[in-house]
């Protein structure tokens, strides 16, 4: 698998191929079934859009969630950060994922932009914390 990802990432970094590299990944990692055998460290939220630093705080979700998953010794294959990449849809998502190294890995969430700004405090945790949830699946 590190093999595969380091042949991937020395493709040139365009949308494109950012999105093949990120589907291909993808695929292997659903097709294998890989042995959890790395304590996650770290997750952390990447929006594809501008967010107000009034809303940072949101990013604490993913600090909660990883203190949780900390506490019953949750484990990765190979990798011990999840980095979350949140966009309007899947392939905005998929374009601004980065493979260049092996210690950590990329998923997904689709949330909407418009969606997430027309939503009150209560909503925004909401959607932040079903963007994790995704993430994390």
């Amino acid at each position: 698998m590190k093999e595969i990802i380091n042949e991937l990432s020395k493709l040139t970094k365009d949308k494109n191929s950012m999105l093949e590299i990120a589907t291909i990944s993808r695929e292997i990692r659903n097709e294998k079934h890989l042995t959890p055998n790395k304590k996650i460290k770290d997750i952390r939220l990447f929006f594809n859009y501008q967010i107000p630093k009034s809303l940072w705080y949101l990013n604490r979700y993913a600090d909660i969630v990883l203190y949780y998953l900390q506490q019953e010794n949750f484990k990765c294959p190979d990798y011990d950060h999840i980095y979350i990449s949140i966009a309007d849809t899947e392939k905005e998502a998929l374009e601004n994922i980065n493979f260049s190294e092996t210690w950590y890995s990329f998923s997904i969430a689709i949330l909407p932009e418009n969606l997430f700004f027309k939503s009150d405090h209560v909503a925004k945790e909401n959607l932040i914390l079903n963007a994790i949830e995704t993430g994390l699946y």
